[in-house]
């Protein structure tokens, strides 16, 4: 089945608007989101070497978005028909305790719902859950394009793990309409024949890979616990 992202149209006009000139976005009068992002959490099951929170770069207090806020949200989405929903931003949504039942919903309420996950807290039962609920679009955050350039960047992840929870949720999905799946990972010195290879494979067990540059910024290669070559690599 040839799938399409759902959210495309919504990204085509939150892009068009973001190209106008300021006379035409007056004349075009939008005086509600298309598109609503939500962080659940900024909490994460994870340290990638990469990443404000699991460098502990990121200082905001952590925690998880309350009852109140949520229903708050909700309330404003359904009154201005706010017509898709990420579920998205620095932490793990999947660890917040009432994520399937927000997400349930949301999708009572009509409403296009995508989220970001590192998969690895996902299960048979939950991904059964996500089908169940037509959660519309879902994005596997990988990192490198095998096990050792993955492991190193994405402390307290497992490479395999997470190529059989995609495989796992591509199955369970089969033939249905909903989720749309995509991967995305990030490369440092990966050559372009390893980054081919990479989505050669992984492309058979979703519907869309897109591959970006790691941002080096908050990495402390010196803590990264790798050998004297790899960590020169690293450096490089």
């Amino acid at each position: 089945m040839e799938r399409k992202n759902p959210f495309s149209s919504i990204y085509k006009q939150c892009n068009a608007s973001s190209n106008m000139e300021k006379n035409d976005w007056q004349k075009e009068n939008v005086s509600v989101p298309r598109l609503l992002d939500i962080e659940l959490t900024n909490c994460c099951n994870m340290h990638c070497r990469m990443c404000p929170v699991g460098t502990g770069v990121m200082k905001r207090t952590k925690g998880f978005m309350s009852d109140r806020v949520f229903e708050r949200i909700l309330e404003d989405v359904k009154e201005f028909h706010i017509p898709a929903v990420r579920l998205i931003r620095w932490g793990e949504p999947t660890l917040h305790p009432k994520f399937f039942e927000y997400g349930e919903k949301l999708k009572s309420g009509r409403v296009m719902v995508h989220f970001n996950t590192n998969g690895l807290l996902l299960n048979e039962e939950s991904i059964r859950k996500i089908v169940e609920l037509k959660i519309d679009s879902m994005k596997f955050s990988f990192q490198g394009i095998d096990k050792l350039t993955y492991e190193e960047m994405r402390d307290g992840g497992d490479y395999l793990e997470l190529l059989n929870i995609i495989k796992m949720t591509y199955q369970i999905r089969g033939d249905k309409e909903f989720p749309y799946i995509s991967v995305t990972t990030s490369t440092t010195y990966e050559s372009d024949e390893d980054i081919v290879r990479f989505k050669s494979m992984i492309r058979a067990y979703c519907d869309e890979v897109s591959v970006g540059k790691t941002k080096m910024q908050h990495v402390d290669v010196q803590a990264m616990g790798m050998s004297e070559e790899r960590r020169k690599i690293y450096e490089n």
